[in-house]
């Protein structure tokens, strides 16, 4: 299980090709830090799923090492120069910590993974509809095949609201 992990969620690209190659620049670079356990892209089987990576550590002090690194920075900086810019703040997790609302971790059995992607994205697309709804990402699975999804809301309320539809 991971111990510390941070996603990082980006504008939609005007160029999605040339953002693949820099994802792929960004999460090679976080595999090279220390304490490094995993790097990966979210998915987006559609379009209204954001764009983000995550990246996790065997501890906080080597995330936060990463997160503060002239290398990370250089590599954002970069980024923000091809107009690849960040959503919002990294979204940092903690083995010892519940999630914070919105996140998810999932077990799919093998050869569900389609209808596991489906069920989600229905689930986006009602929630998207909804007063608040910022947007979502969906990680595929890790080494230790847990998925993870990311639904973002304005506020913790509006969240709940959602967490307790009936149309969920």
């Amino acid at each position: 299980m991971t111990a510390v992990a941070a996603i990082t969620i980006f504008y939609p690209p005007s160029d999605p090709d040339g953002f693949g190659q820099w994802v792929i620049k960004y999460l090679a670079s976080a595999r090279r830090s220390a304490g490094h356990l995993s790097a990966r892209e979210s998915i987006r089987p559609t379009a209204q799923w954001d764009w983000a990576v995550e990246v996790s550590f065997t501890n906080a002090n080597f995330l936060e090492g990463r997160l503060d690194s002239a290398q990370r920075k250089s590599i954002l900086s970069e980024g923000e120069a091809d107009g690849r810019w960040r959503r919002s703040a990294d979204l940092v997790l903690h083995r010892d910590q519940p999630p914070p609302a919105g996140v998810r971790w999932h077990r799919v059995p093998p050869g569900e993974e389609a209808e596991f992607i489906a069920a989600q994205s229905n689930l986006t697309r009602t929630g998207s509809a909804l007063r608040g709804y910022e947007g979502a990402a969906l990680f595929p699975a890790d080494s230790s095949g847990r998925w993870l999804s990311v639904l973002r809301f304005h506020t913790p309320d509006q969240l709940t609201a959602w967490l307790s539809a009936r149309d969920r």
